[in-house]
């Protein structure tokens, strides 16, 4: 990997709050700047204030390539997900909501136990409700994100890196803020770039580094030809396996639901039993960063850019 890519998994895996946002983007902006690049911060407004860093002109590009660099709170229990099994990822979810709900109900019913009755039930579970919301939005952040979605603002940025300088014209590259508050920075893009969300391919990289199997989710109505040339660039080697993902029965939340060519790509983990999936995210325990999975990616984004040319 590149001295950029290393010093930001050393230093800048915390990329939650402007601050830190903001120190981030500085220190990218300048190491791009210095490779012949011209950064630029788009800011817009869906909900919150997004700030995308974008390279190149999304306005001519064929191809976009993408990746999440806000970071989440930290969580005791992990993001839980599984692309290609939709039922089990919504009982997941719908497990974890149950639990805040069952205890708020359990903290908002302390008052009785203690033979307080004025009608403290509601007013004290609306509260804590609140709250766990609040935590999950604007909590403490987590100091771990060596997959989500370091990997995938790494994997961008090698292939700015590793791209040839002649070759620059039709291709562009953004780094998306506010996915972990619903991808509201891809929103914001696709607003201001509509000819983007229609018309340009959008490869998205969201937890890149933790697993063997690399997916790729299509979008809905899928372009002719745009799965051969996925196959033909992401051909399996080393290793690495390939999991096609169609939009019929599968389920990738990111960035890439914006764009009408968008194509979620992710690194999964494979069960005994074959059940492809995603876990440690937004925990300490996301650690792991494969560098062979960076390098895959790369090359593979690279031969999409020299066919596109």
């Amino acid at each position: 990997m590149t001295e950029l890519s290393r010093k930001i998994l050393a230093h800048y895996q915390i990329r939650k709050g402007l601050g830190r946002k903001r120190a981030f983007l500085e220190f990218v902006s300048s190491a791009l700047e210095g490779e012949g690049y011209c950064p630029r911060v788009e800011l817009s407004r869906v909900l919150f204030m997004s700030r995308n860093l974008v390279l190149g002109d999304p306005e001519r590009a064929k191809l976009i390539f993408t990746a999440h660099y806000d970071t989440c709170a930290a969580m005791p229990l992990p993001n839980f997900i599984t692309p290609k099994n939709v039922p089990l990822f919504m009982l997941y979810q719908f497990s974890l909501a149950a639990l805040i709900v069952l205890s708020a109900i359990g903290i908002a019913y302390l008052p009785v136990l203690f033979g307080w009755t004025g009608g403290f039930f509601l007013p004290l579970f609306s509260l804590v409700m609140i709250a766990f919301s609040g935590l999950l939005v604007f909590g403490p952040a987590n100091k771990h994100t060596a997959n989500d979605n370091t990997s995938g603002v790494i994997g961008v940025l090698e292939t700015a890196l590793a791209l040839p300088p002649e070759r620059r014209g039709d291709v562009a590259f953004v780094l998306f803020d506010n996915e972990e508050l619903g991808v509201l920075g891809s929103a914001c893009f696709a607003l201001k770039h509509p000819r983007a969300r229609r018309e340009a391919v959008v490869l998205n990289l969201d937890c890149v580094s933790d697993g063997d199997t690399i997916l790729l989710a299509l979008p809905k109505n899928c372009p002719d030809g745009l799965e051969r040339r996925l196959r033909a660039c992401f051909a399996p080697s080393a290793g690495k396996r390939i999991e096609i993902g169609y939009a019929k029965e599968t389920f990738y939340p990111s960035d890439q639901v914006n764009f009408r060519k968008g194509v979620g790509i992710a690194a999964l983990q494979r069960t005994k039993r074959g059940l492809l999936y995603l876990d440690r995210l937004h925990t300490e325990r996301d650690v792991i960063f494969d560098e062979s999975n960076i390098e895959f990616i790369k090359n593979a984004l690279l031969k999409m850019a020299e066919e596109t040319i």
